[in-house]
């Protein structure tokens, strides 16, 4: 926990470039003594210690907070056609086991991410639907049946997930 004042607190704070200090992902905007907020879970400010003095003398940076995280994450399992990936590469598996699913919808990322997704279970097949939620697909909708079938998608500025 990282206190910034009163009863404003952080529990997920990523400083600088995915090799920083990183707590956890960040759920929500950082709001920091000297920092101003920004929309997309961006901020721009210092961050200060406990006795006010600040961290670095530098002029405050833009971090992203939204970026993938390098490495194999968790499984995700499908809830409503969406997950939220946190990491550059995660296996896919169906709500409640089911024998197949449909993924409308990724979350998480930022502009210029890649996203490598498998399935989790040969038995429990996951149909990427093309152009339903935020992916776009380069032949329509695209169904992962085996744990060694792999699809590599990158966020565009339009912020959908495209296939690679």
């Amino acid at each position: 926990l990282i206190d910034v004042g009163g009863s404003n607190s952080v529990t997920n704070l990523y400083l600088g470039k995915r090799s920083s200090l990183l707590v956890e992902r960040l759920s929500a905007n950082v709001i920091s003594k000297g920092a101003s907020a920004t929309i997309n879970g961006a901020w721009k400010g210092r961050v200060y210690n406990p006795d006010g003095s600040g961290w670095w003398n530098n002029e405050p940076e833009l971090h992203d907070l939204t970026r993938l995280m390098d490495g194999h994450g968790p499984e995700l399992t499908i809830q409503g056609g969406s997950v939220t990936a946190g990491y550059g590469f995660h296996r896919l598996d169906t709500q409640a086991d089911a024998s197949s699913d449909d993924l409308d919808t990724i979350e998480g990322g930022a502009i210029g991410d890649e996203l490598m997704v498998a399935i989790a279970d040969n038995a429990r097949a996951v149909v990427l639907k093309d152009g339903t939620g935020n992916l776009a697909l380069t032949s329509g909708d695209v169904t992962l049946s085996s744990t060694t079938a792999q699809m590599t998608l990158r966020k565009h500025p339009d912020g959908d997930w495209h296939q690679v």
